[in-house]
């Protein structure tokens, strides 16, 4: 038997309905990536967010580990030093040039520095009085237009003990100090507790005393200081265990690439020892410190005024209980996923009260 077969009942699509159905897939299809790509980019977003709070987090725990430390020197303040000769039993600069110090005879613990923006040969250096042409390549730190920067100095944490202390007069000759310590000593310039050229805190409760290296010998683990005839002081002694360390100078500016710089300082001037940038892919924008200044007598470390580094006086920088980190940073700047965010933190200033 034979079957007829008829198509009168099957149905297909028209061509309209089959386009309606292609667009209304590449619509859905459309709305997916669509969705996908706003995923990929908040993703990107939020990562970049993060990593700015956690870039903000590390740059400015570098400075206020910094800051927490400024002024120590055993249990004397370092900011006690005074090459004027006040209370010379309690302090003694030993250096031969007090002028590395900020101009000053005064030894500064924190020292900030306002860059105007508008001369970039003076924008950095010291109080925006040398041009950075005149000094030596050593000692210059360009700082980005319109960024601060700032100078803390503490002893470091390593310390040494003193063993002997003695004064060596001769008729003729340099006066010396020699000192005998329990340090690690290395003259070939790796690493060790002393070398030729540090500058070094000698401290214990009752005074304290700062000055540079002449002479180091590594034998009898001696160190010898040689200060000018103005400087020497045939009262000066220290007991046995006095503590004995180097100064640690802490310079942190922001470069003309908008990198965070710190730069570890080998001697009383601005000369490094290492320029490191604490972050190298995040652009910073904007970096300033306001300072929080106690002038009340007797000091009570309440600050009564805030102000910029431009505004303190030489002779207030020894008041400053207090200051304010302000950081405004980008990442991906200029690209598609770039984030903007601004940072501030607090810093109280724990070693002010030491007695000086």
């Amino acid at each position: 038997m034979k079957y007829k077969t008829t198509i009168k009942n099957q149905y297909g699509v028209t061509l309209i309905e089959l386009m309606i159905a292609v667009i209304i897939s590449l619509m859905i299809t459309a709305a997916i990536v669509y969705l996908f790509s706003t995923m990929v980019g908040s993703y990107h977003v939020q990562g970049n967010i993060i990593k700015l709070q956690e870039d903000a987090r590390f740059m400015t725990d570098a400075i206020t580990k910094e800051l927490r430390m400024s002024d120590y020197g055993g249990c004397r303040g370092i900011g006690s030093i005074d090459s004027s000769g006040e209370d010379a039993i309690k302090q003694k600069f030993l250096l031969d040039n007090s002028l590395a110090w900020d101009n000053s005879s005064k030894l500064k613990t924190i020292r900030g520095y306002k860059c105007s923006g508008d001369n970039s040969d003076t924008c950095g250096y010291k109080n925006n009085t040398t041009a950075l042409s005149s000094i030596d390549s050593d000692q210059k730190f360009e700082t980005k237009q319109g960024m601060d920067s700032i100078i803390i100095r503490r002893m470091s944490e390593k310390t040494s003990s003193v063993i002997a202390f003695q004064k060596i007069t001769p008729s003729v000759g340099d006066k010396t100090y020699k000192i005998t310590t329990n340090g690690k000593f290395n003259t070939t310039g790796n690493i060790s507790d002393f070398s030729n050229g540090d500058i070094i805190i000698i401290s214990d409760c009752d005074k304290l005393a700062i000055g540079k290296i002449n002479t180091v010998n590594s034998i009898q683990t001696e160190i010898i200081i040689k200060p000018t005839a103005a400087n020497f002081d045939d009262t000066l002694s220290f007991e046995a265990g006095a503590m004995i360390a180097k100064l640690k100078s802490s310079l942190f500016y922001v470069n003309e690439n908008g990198r965070l710089v710190k730069r570890t300082i080998k001697s009383g001037s601005f000369t490094k020892d290492e320029d490191v940038e604490i972050q190298e892919n995040i652009i910073i924008d904007g970096f300033s410190i306001d300072y929080g200044i106690d002038k009340s007598d007797p000091a009570d470390q309440v600050p009564d005024k805030i102000i910029k580094a431009d505004q303190i006086e030489e002779n207030d920088w020894e008041k400053v209980v207090m200051l304010r980190i302000n950081l405004s940073m980008s990442a991906e700047k200029g690209g598609p996923h770039e984030v903007a965010r601004a940072y501030s933190t607090t810093v109280n200033l724990r070693n002010m009260h030491i007695k000086k």
